[in-house]
């Protein structure tokens, strides 16, 4: 019996090593994963943050980023009945479309040399 018992240690540590070296190298690979994905999201905001610090940095901006996140925080229920869709979601979605259509009138209005 003594026997048994010993060979069953050895087989669960054998177990555990093995374990515990699977578990290391998700973890690096994991990391690896989430440092690649951090450097996007900071790469493409930045891009993003040109883009609107170029052809959307003015008071009619300010004034629809206000408004919109107003009607989201008043009409927000309604908006939860209506469209499933997380409130956050749903104002950063409706501030991409605005600054896609102020960003390619601006470009518009500038190739005809008119000033905005």
């Amino acid at each position: 019996m003594a026997w048994k018992f010993k060979y069953e240690k050895a087989e669960q540590e054998k177990l555990y090593a093995q374990t515990h070296q699977k578990t290391v190298e998700v973890a690096i690979v994991m990391g690896i994963l989430f440092t690649i994905t951090g450097l996007l999201i900071v790469g493409i905001g930045y891009q993003v943050g040109k883009i609107y610090r170029k052809y959307c940095w003015d008071i009619l901006s300010i004034i629809v980023a206000i408004t919109s996140t107003a009607i989201v925080i008043y009409f927000g229920e309604w908006i939860k009945n209506a469209i499933p869709i997380n409130l956050m979601v749903f104002l950063l979605l409706s501030h991409v479309i605005y600054i896609y259509f102020h960003a390619n009138i601006y470009y518009h209005i500038s190739m005809k040399g008119e000033s905005i």
